[in-house]
C-alpha cells in the first residue's frame, strides 16, 4: 500500500510539475552526450529539471543542453496533428486468442526500425486472481481520452488527434521523460540508442505518424500503426 501511495504522489508531482518545470524551454532540444562528463562545462546558472535513467529527479545546468531543429517550421507536421477528419480510432485485442506468438513484437520491431535488442511492443502473462487461468496481454498505448502524458509534456511534443490518436512528435521531444512517469500502463520506452539505420534515413523527413526514422532520446509510442497513416 506504501508503495502505491508514494507513486500517486509521485504522478501528482509530476502532473503538476510538468507544466512548470521547463516552462522556459522554448525551443525543442536533445539531451547531449555531455550531460555524462564529469567535468563541468561553461554554465549559464539556470537549471533545467529532467528524469534520469533511474527515474530520479535531477537539476542539469542548460549548457548540457544542445538544440535540435530550431528552425521547425509553424506549420511543422501539421496535417499529421490534426487526425483523419470524421474518423474515430479505436483499438481491440481479444485476449482469449493470444497465445504469445509475439509476432506483433517482430512486426512493431520492424516498422520502427527497432535494433534486435529493442522492443516497444511487450506481451505479458497475465492472472487475475490466485485460482484464475492466466493468460496473455499485449503491452501498448491504450490511446487514453483524457490522456495523462499529453497533460505532462512541456513542449507539446505529445499529444492527442481529434480521431483518438496519441502520438509523439520526436522533433519536438527534449527527452524529459515525464510522460512515462505518468503513464499508468508504462506504455512508453526511451530510446537510448543510436537509430539502427540512421545513416540510411538521414535523408528522409521525420513522420510523425509512422514514427520514423527514429530519434535518439526520445520516446516512443507502441502502438503507431500505419494502417493509420493517411498514405
Amino acid at each position: 500500500m506504501a508503495n502505491s501511495d508514494n507513486k500517486n504522489t509521485r504522478r501528482k508531482f509530476l502532473l503538476n510539475f510538468g507544466t512548470l518545470g521547463i516552462g522556459g524551454l522554448a525551443v525543442t532540444s536533445l539531451i547531449t552526450e555531455s550531460c555524462k562528463a564529469k567535468t563541468p562545462v561553461p554554465g549559464s546558472d539556470k537549471k533545467i529539471k529532467l528524469l534520469n535513467s533511474n527515474n530520479e529527479l535531477v537539476e542539469v545546468d542548460s549548457a548540457y543542453i544542445s538544440t535540435l531543429n530550431k528552425n521547425l517550421a509553424p506549420n511543422h507536421n501539421s496535417e499529421s496533428r490534426k487526425g483523419l477528419p470524421g474518423k474515430k480510432f479505436v483499438l481491440v485485442v481479444d485476449l482469449a486468442k493470444c497465445k504469445n506468438a509475439r509476432k506483433c513484437m517482430d512486426k512493431c520491431a520492424a516498422v520502427h526500425q527497432l535494433r534486435p535488442e529493442q522492443h516497444h511492443l511487450n506481451v505479458l502473462l497475465m492472472k487475475d486472481s490466485e485460482h484464475s487461468a492466466p493468460y496473455y496481454m499485449p503491452k501498448h498505448c491504450q490511446h487514453c481520452d483524457n490522456p495523462s502524458c499529453v497533460k505532462v509534456c512541456p513542449v507539446d511534443a505529445t499529444f492527442k488527434r481529434s480521431d483518438g490518436i496519441v502520438l509523439i512528435d520526436n522533433e519536438r521531444c527534449i527527452g524529459c521523460r515525464f510522460c512515462i512517469a505518468a503513464c499508468p500502463y508504462s506504455a512508453r520506452s526511451f530510446n537510448w540508442y543510436e537509430p539502427k539505420d540512421a545513416e540510411k534515413y538521414k535523408e528522409v523527413p521525420y513522420d510523425i505518424e509512422k514514427n520514423v526514422p527514429q530519434k535518439r532520446y526520445c520516446y516512443q509510442v507502441y502502438v503507431q500503426c500505419r494502417l493509420l497513416t493517411r498514405r
